[in-house]
């Protein structure tokens, strides 16, 4: 079933996400996908033999060099963790194809990752965010009460408090998931990121595109809003589409090249993806 049969609309209400989250997610967390993971340790512990199935990933070459036996190196999965979704709440994340708002995915995403991380008995602290302005809510320990944070939430909201202030930063074992489109620069929100990442938290960058909003596939006379200043450019798609594909590439080219330097992973999705295709490429391909 495609994402499109899922849903329609700008906003998930607690009802629809938890029948996403018994379609979607569960079935993704069953059989081999039960050891799926949001996060591994960093922290290097021991080496182990080779086994079938063991990530090819952590195989030690240097050791292979040395020995020519194929060795796995093991991380200790660090306890307590803190699992934060933070949701862009700026006005243009209402910005939707073909019935599909960035919101509602947004809501979807920050839903199934903080099941997954309720399942593995992290703790889990839900955002609204824009750029380093946060609202921290409390920690949520079960999946209902997730649903309703989820569904209180709207975007184009009031100016949101520092982070500096609100936050309460610790150092420890935290995994920060930020579902933002990026707007209006990268490098404002890499900015507020690189102090998480100086705590020693890792950060995830789910940056939520649609489709023809990165190919500029519309035809005839346009009219851009700013959904943020609601101010209103008229133009001609076909005349204006060379330069329109030239700052897109750039601002995608951008977004990537900040995170990659700021040690922040980077996740592209679009709009048009299904849930379970996004999860198995990120979390698990």
């Amino acid at each position: 079933m495609s994402f499109i049969d899922d849903w329609r609309g700008e906003h998930l209400s607690a009802k629809g996400l938890r029948l996403l989250l018994r379609s979607r997610v569960e079935g993704f967390l069953t059989g081999e996908h039960l050891a799926v993971r949001l996060h591994e340790g960093v922290e290097f512990e021991q080496l182990k033999p080779y086994q079938p199935g063991d990530d090819t990933r952590k195989i030690d070459w240097r050791v292979f060099l040395r020995n020519r036996k194929l060795w796995v190196r093991q991380s200790p999965l660090s306890l307590n963790t803190v699992v934060h979704c933070a949701l862009d709440v700026s006005a243009s994340m209402l910005y939707k194809e073909e019935g599909r708002s960035k919101w509602a995915y947004a809501q979807l995403l920050a839903a199934a990752i903080g099941y997954i991380a309720l399942q593995q008995g992290d703790t889990l602290k839900v955002w609204g965010c824009v750029e380093d302005r946060m609202q921290q809510n409390m920690p949520l320990f079960e999946v209902e009460r997730l649903l309703k944070q989820l569904e209180s939430m709207q975007p184009g909201g009031k100016q949101l408090p520092e982070i500096a202030t609100s936050a309460g930063l610790s150092k420890g074992r935290h995994l920060w998931m930020f579902f933002t489109d990026l707007y209006d620069s990268p490098r404002r929100w890499v900015a507020s990121w690189k102090r998480l990442r100086a705590l020693g938290h890792e950060v995830h960058c789910w940056h939520i595109m649609g489709q023809k909003e990165i190919t500029c596939s519309w035809k005839g006379m346009l009219a851009f809003k700013s959904l943020e200043t609601a101010k209103v450019k008229k133009v001609n798609v076909e005349s204006y589409r060379k330069t329109y594909l030239r700052k897109m590439e750039a601002f995608l080219n951008e977004a990537r090249q900040e995170c990659l330097h700021a040690g922040v992973h980077y996740h592209r999705v679009l709009l048009q993806e299904s849930l379970h295709s996004v999860l198995w490429r990120e979390l698990v391909g």
